[in-house]
């Protein structure tokens, strides 16, 4: 998992990422950490039951 996450998101989507996919969690705040990019596509990785 990464310690820094809102930051590696932050950083990523004001350098110009076109995707985020993050996993590991259900990311809640992932829009609100990628506003400044609104065209930056939000993928989220959701397990199944196991």
């Amino acid at each position: 998992a990464i310690k820094d996450y809102e930051a590696m998101v932050r950083t990523s989507v004001e350098n110009g990422a076109q995707m985020i996919i993050s996993g590991a969690g259900l990311p809640l705040r992932l829009p609100e950490f990628a506003q400044s990019n609104p065209r930056a596509a939000l993928i989220p990785i959701v397990s199944s039951l196991r």
